[in-house]
């Protein structure tokens, strides 16, 4: 069977139980219209692209710096083994994102480089998207307002700047899908290739991918069950993955992730209802009439797509949404644990072909003037989303105040003047990039701040390395409220009479600490007052730091 999709000139038969709608430009007879109707589908979602592009390369120094986008730089400023024994032995998880940060940086790019990486996947996520649409609801209408959707999307938009896996996963999360029904249309080896290397790149992406490919293969043996090339087909991926399930095993132990349900963030009933909620709204628009409207056409428009498909096509779209909730149904995992909206960003493309599906049909009676009602209903969406990626995330389409963004800046200068090379860092804080990026030689040497476990190994593979501990202190203090200015100026005088070296620049407070034996117990010794003082001060930072390393303690060894 051919996909016309895929630019395949042959007739492509509808499924005996099914009803399927006929393609766009089904009833415009001349070739050059049917031609005309497909460079316009090319035109519309060109033009998206290009505006999504353009808004991520412009926005790539808007941003504020986040500690996972420093994360990835630092793993990425190692040599290649260190990175990858960084990311699959010590943090476990999919190393993509880590492998193409070091190929950034090693190639001499810093992090508006990386957000620009993002930004391209993002953008050719669109056309993806647009196939995928266009494929499922076998109508190139759905696949054009589906991409137009999913561009002003807050998680599109965050994700084209935020120099993280996420753009990645969503280009995967949609190509292995799409990689999947051409390879069922034409049952080829070769398109098989493509669909176990598009879901190597997802399984690469993240740990999410599982459920990518997951319910590919349901798809694949809801085809063909009883052909014996079905099971080799499908266990091709799973065992050239063997690496990625390595690291995904080494990821679940830090977290204690297993079976079992209960808890605040995973395995409750509420949460994940709650959890979902608010996925939908990152993925559509969080409140207003932008938001209702999607809630009503979300299930219409999946009865539309799910009536014009095959059964394999509704075992993939079915089991991509329900494993996900099953699998977090069940979990049960520490308190660290916690699921994010863009952890499901592989859903995006269904959400937005659903409701593309359902805005081309209940406008379909208006005939004549149906394309002006569907984009008048398309605006007040996209209206919708922007306005709440704007209360999202401000700093998408504002720049960061400047005397903040001045004093990071100073007080990177400062420290990687005054650091040594053989600094111990605490936490991938965006100021020790500031350092880096105005110091070639600054330390390369972080302790996570947030896991004991991970934090144990690193003090462990940089016992012996290190003279010096530095650390960096926040008066927005993370998520909690604004450190007093009176408070602030205390914890500077207190760290100083301690015998700390104590440095301010505004909002920021520089601590540097002597470290005589260059051991992991020496380094816990010496940080432990220190943070136990920003603790009594009310930093966030200070006490989630300080029980970082309480509970690294029992496990480190005597000496290296």
């Amino acid at each position: 069977m051919c996909d016309a999709a895929f630019g395949h000139h042959c007739a492509v038969a509808p499924p005996a139980e099914t009803a399927v709608a006929e393609p766009v430009g089904a009833e415009l007879r001349a070739p050059f219209l049917r031609i005309s109707t497909r460079a316009l589908a090319f035109v519309v979602v060109g033009t998206e692209m290009l505006a999504l592009a353009i808004f991520g390369v412009v926005h790539a120094r808007t941003l504020i710096p986040r500690e996972d986008e420093v994360l990835a730089l630092f793993v990425g400023r190692s040599h290649l083994g260190s990175a990858l024994h960084q990311v699959v032995g010590e943090r476990g998880g999919a190393p993509l994102h880590f492998m193409t940060a070091w190929l950034v940086v090693h190639l001499g790019g810093h992090l508006v480089a990386l957000r620009i990486v993002s930004t391209a996947f993002t953008t050719g996520s669109l056309a993806l998207i647009a196939l995928l649409g266009t494929r499922l609801a076998r109508d190139m209408r759905v696949g054009v307002v589906a991409a137009t959707l999913a561009a002003p999307s807050w998680l599109v938009l965050f994700s084209s700047d935020f120099a993280r896996m996420y753009a990645e996963f969503l280009f995967f999360g949609t190509l292995a899908p799409v990689m999947l029904l051409r390879a069922l249309d034409s049952r080829r080896t070769r398109d098989w290739a493509f669909w176990w290397l598009a879901s190597l790149g997802v399984l690469a992406a993240h740990p999410y991918g599982a459920f990518v490919l997951a319910a590919g293969i349901a798809a694949v043996f809801a085809s063909a069950p009883r052909d014996r090339r079905t099971w080799l087909v499908c266990a091709v991926p799973v065992v050239l993955a063997l690496p990625f399930w390595i690291g995904d095993l080494v990821l679940r132990s830090r977290f204690d992730v297993g079976v079992g349900g209960g808890g605040e963030s995973l395995g409750s009933l509420h949460a994940i209802s709650r959890f979902l909620l608010t996925s939908f709204r990152d993925a559509v628009s969080w409140h207003g009439p932008s938001f209702w409207l999607a809630c009503v056409l979300a299930p219409v428009g999946c009865v539309v797509v799910l009536r014009r498909t095959t059964t394999p096509e509704r075992i993939l779209v079915a089991t991509s949404f329900a494993l996900p909730i099953v699998a977090l149904l069940g979990a049960s995992a520490d308190s660290q644990v916690s699921p994010e909206t863009r952890h499901l960003i592989f859903l995006l493309p269904y959400v937005d072909v659903f409701l593309a599906a359902a805005l081309i049909r209940v406008t379909a009676p208006a005939r004549v003037v149906a394309p002006f009602l569907v984009v008048a209903l398309v605006g007040v969406i996209v209206a919708g989303q922007i306005h709440s990626a704007k209360l999202r995330t401000n700093d998408l389409f504002v720049t960061e105040s400047g005397y903040r963004h001045d004093a990071r800046i100073a007080a990177g200068d400062w420290l990687g003047a005054r650091a040594t090379p053989r600094t111990l860092l605490m936490g991938y804080e965006p100021l020790f990039y500031e350092a880096w990026r105005q110091h070639d030689g600054f330390s390369t040497s972080v302790v996570a701040r947030a896991d004991s476990a991970v934090a144990a190994k690193q003090l462990g593979r940089y016992c012996g390395g290190f003279t010096q501990a530095a650390f960096v202190f926040d008066r927005e203090n993370g998520y909690k409220d604004d450190l007093a200015e009176g408070q602030f100026a205390r914890l500077q005088r207190r760290l100083s009479a301690a015998g700390y070296e104590a440095k301010r620049f505004d909002d920021f407070l520089v601590v540097l600490a002597s470290v005589p034996s260059k051991t992991p117990k020496e380094y816990v010794r010496v940080s432990a007052p220190l943070l136990q003082i920003a603790k009594d001060a009310a930093v966030h930072n200070g006490d989630l730091e300080l029980k970082t390393l309480t509970g690294a303690a029992p496990l480190l060894h005597d000496g290296c």
